[in-house]
C-alpha cells in the first residue's frame, strides 16, 4: 500500500503518526498548569517581584505545609512540583522562542532551589520561559487539531464522534452548531478551564 493510499484511507492515523512524538509532550501540559494555578492561588498579588525572585520552590512548599508539619499538604505540593519540574525540564530544551523573543540557548533548569518567579505567569523577564513552554505545548496541540479538522466529515470513521453536535458538561448537555468550516463540532476552551480529558 502506498503512502498516498494509506493517507487517503486512514487520514486521521496519518496525521496522528506525523505528530506522535510531539503529542507525547502534551502529557506535561496539565501538570504544569495545575502547579501554576496552585502557585497563583497561594502567591498571586501577594508577593513582590523581588520576593518571588528570592523565594525558592522548596521554601514555598515548606511554608505552605507549615514547616513540613502538614504531611498531606507537603506531599501534595511536592508531587505537584515534581510533575511541574519534569514537564518544564522536558519541554524547555525544545522551545526556542516566545512570540518575538528569542530564548537564550542556556535555558534555566527547574530545581527545588529555583525561584518561584519561574512558576508565575508573566510574559516578560523570568516569566517568559513559562509562557514559552505553555505557548509551545498549546500550539503543538492546535496544529494537530487544525490538520484533523481539515479532514472532510464522513471520510474518516475515527472522527465520526465529531460529527455529532452534542457536548456533555456535567449534568447538562448543550447542542451546538458546528463552528468549523468543515462541519465538525469542536469545543474551544481556555487554559484555565483545561482538564485532563481535554488534552490529547
Amino acid at each position: 500500500m502506498s503512502d498516498t493510499t494509506r493517507n487517503n484511507d486512514y487520514p486521521f492515523l496519518s496525521i496522528f503518526l506525523k505528530y506522535s512524538h510531539e503529542l507525547e509532550l502534551l502529557k506535561h501540559l496539565l501538570p504544569i498548569i495545575k502547579f501554576v494555578q496552585i502557585l497563583h492561588s497561594k502567591l498571586g498579588y501577594q508577593l513582590t517581584r523581588q520576593t518571588a525572585e528570592e523565594m525558592t520552590f522548596r521554601q514555598f512548599i515548606y511554608k505552605e505545609s507549615n514547616g513540613g508539619d502538614d504531611d498531606e499538604i507537603f506531599k501534595s505540593l511536592r508531587t505537584a512540583f515534581d510533575d511541574f519540574k519534569l514537564g518544564w525540564n522536558t519541554v524547555i530544551p525544545l522551545v526556542n522562542r516566545y512570540q518575538c523573543h528569542e530564548l537564550p540557548d542556556d535555558k534555566p533548569e527547574m530545581k527545588d532551589d529555583s525561584p518561584v518567579v519561574f512558576g508565575l505567569m508573566e510574559p516578560k523577564d523570568s516569566g517568559i520561559y513559562l509562557c514559552a513552554i505553555l505557548y509551545h505545548l498549546v500550539n503543538m496541540q492546535n496544529r494537530f487539531l487544525q490538520e484533523v479538522i481539515e479532514i472532510p466529515p464522513g471520510t474518516c470513521k475515527s472522527l465520526k464522534f465529531l460529527d455529532e453536535p452534542t457536548f456533555d458538561f456535567g449534568s447538562s448537555t448543550s447542542k451546538t452548531k458546528p463552528e468549523t468550516p468543515n462541519g465538525y463540532c469542536l469545543q474551544s476552551m481556555y487554559l484555565d478551564q483545561v482538564r485532563s480529558a481535554n488534552i490529547i
